[in-house]
Order: structure tokens, then sequence, then C-alpha cells
């Protein structure tokens, strides 16, 4: 089940997009305050938005739109059309839309001995820092506790989610009847 979706939206606005920005979530009642350089704001989601230095383009700036605490792909583009007609000033450039991190969670609902996934190349575990064990499939991280539940992190898109959890599934089976993995 997906929990999060981190994702980023850059667009290139006017010098005083931020006034404008603070005066929109004002209007529709969103939190929205200065933190150092960056501008938070937040409702049912979180939004930080940076500005790139030295990031001046025929008058316009490049803002970096951080968004998290979406639980799916369609509360995503929902979110992005409710950003885009309702916070973000009416002259600007869409630039692009990105998936940071898809963040999901599985719960095999039995408990899970550690000893024979230990055996593993690309297992880490530190129980007197973390109660987690810890497995790299490619690009994403695998976190596995002993009540069976598995965070993984670092997908960058659902089409990764099945493939990921077919290599950690297999590797969790040969490790639990074999003792190891080949």
């Amino acid at each position: 089940m997906i929990t999060n979706i981190k994702f980023s939206v850059i667009y290139y606005f006017n010098k005083n997009w931020e006034r404008i920005i603070k005066l929109n979530c004002q209007e529709i009642g969103f939190y929205c305050k200065k933190k150092g350089n960056i501008l938070v704001i937040k409702k049912n989601f979180a939004m930080c938005m940076i500005q790139m230095k030295h990031c001046d383009i025929f008058g316009f700036v490049k803002v970096y739109i951080n968004i998290t605490g979406v639980k799916n792909i369609e509360m995503m583009q929902k979110v992005v059309k409710f950003i885009h007609f309702n916070i973000i000033p009416n002259k600007c450039l869409f630039h692009s839309i990105m998936i940071d991190n898809i963040t999901y969670v599985i719960d095999l609902k039995k408990s899970l001995m550690f000893e024979s996934i230990l055996l593993n190349q690309n297992v880490k575990y530190n129980q007197e820092k973390f109660p987690g064990l810890f497995i790299k499939i490619e690009n994403t991280t695998c976190i596995l506790f002993k009540s069976g539940k598995i965070l993984i992190i670092g997908l960058k898109s659902l089409s990764k989610i099945s493939f990921i959890k077919d290599k950690l599934y297999n590797m969790l089976n040969h490790s639990l009847f074999h003792g190891k993995q080949t």
C-alpha cells in the first residue's frame, strides 16, 4: 500500500512571487510561513518552495516546489491542479514535474526471523541502533521489521513497486527456505 508520494514541481515565476503566493494562501486558508529561504505551505499536504539562486531568465526566477503527504497518483494530480489554479501566480511558466520518492508498506501478517535473512549480501542490520533490517534492491531500500512489516522507500515510479516486491519476496523465500541467497 502506498503511504506517501513526494514529488517536485518546477515553475518560473516573476520576482515578486512570494508576496503573491502568501496572499493566495491567506485567501484560501492555507498555513504559509517563510523559514529561512524556504516558503512552507500546509493544509492537507505540505509544500516547500525554494527559489534557486542566480537563476534569472528574462525576469523570471526558477522555483522548486517539493510536495509531500500525497497518498496516490490521483491525489497527486488533484494537488498539482489545485496548486496551479489556487496558489501559483497567474503569470508564471510551468517547467516540469517529477516523482522523487514513493513510500510503500507491506504487512506480511507474520513475524520474520532475521537470522536466515542476515546471510544475504545486500543486508545491513544493527539492532542497537535501529530495530529494522535494511536491504538494498537497485536504487530502493527495504526496511524489514520482525513484526512482518516492510517499508520500501526510494521508489521513483509505480511500475517499480511490483518489480521490487517480486525481488524482495524471492530473496525472502530463498533465505527462509535455503538459508542464503544465490
